[in-house]
Parts: C-alpha cells; sequence; structure tokens
C-alpha cells in the first residue's frame, strides 16, 4: 500500500473511478445539499446560522450565556417536575391524604418495640 492509497485523496480517486472530482463540483454539490437543507427546515437553519454565529464571535463565556443557561434550566426544571408534582398532589387528594402503593415518597415503619 502506498502513502496516495491511504490519502483522501486516493480513496477519493477510486471512489469516483481514477479521477478526482474537481473541487468546483464537490462546492457546487454542498451548495445545493445546503440550500435543499434550508428550503426543507427554514427556521432550523436560522437558529443553527444564529448559533454558530454567536460561538464564533466568543459569546460561550459571557454573562449573556451564563444567564440564558440558568434561565433554561429554570425553565426546564419547572416544566419537568410540575406536571409530576401536580399529579402526585392530585393523587394523595384522590386518597384522602394517604400515600399510595406506586408513588410518593417512601414512608418508614414504626419501629417496633423489643419485648426482654
Amino acid at each position: 500500500m502506498t502513502r496516495d492509497d491511504s490519502s483522501d485523496e486516493g480513496r477519493e480517486a477510486r471512489r469516483t473511478g481514477g479521477r478526482p472530482e474537481p473541487a468546483g463540483e464537490q462546492l457546487a454539490e454542498v451548495s445545493s445539499d445546503l440550500a435543499a437543507l434550508v428550503v426543507a427546515h427554514p427556521a432550523g437553519a436560522v437558529a443553527a446560522a444564529i448559533g454558530v454565529g454567536y460561538v464564533l464571535g466568543g459569546g460561550v463565556f459571557t454573562r449573556l450565556t451564563s444567564g440564558l443557561l440558568r434561565l433554561g434550566l429554570r425553565l426546564g426544571v419547572q416544566f419537568a417536575l410540575l406536571p409530576a408534582l401536580e399529579n402526585e398532589v392530585a393523587t394523595l387528594m384522590a386518597s384522602g391524604g394517604k400515600p399510595s402503593n406506586g408513588g410518593g415518597a417512601h414512608q418508614p415503619s414504626a419501629p417496633e418495640t423489643l419485648k426482654s
């Protein structure tokens, strides 16, 4: 195996039947793929562009980013835990305040007295 056989150009030449694909054709192919992606998912493409620009612009380690992360975590926890807590409260209210067997915190039983 020669050095060219293990290179990217060698693999590309084998894939295209011995002749490497010109860079202009590769660029046109990537450009058309990207255009199709933007047409199929315009909001996602805009969001990705904003995110890449924010990261490349040096916005990762800023106060704004830490505030956004804090807000995202707060909202995520609130929306993830709130329905579960509401369900548990509704179950407790329906059972007359007694915890059900399937949910809720584990209630330890009272210790038995030792008889001597």
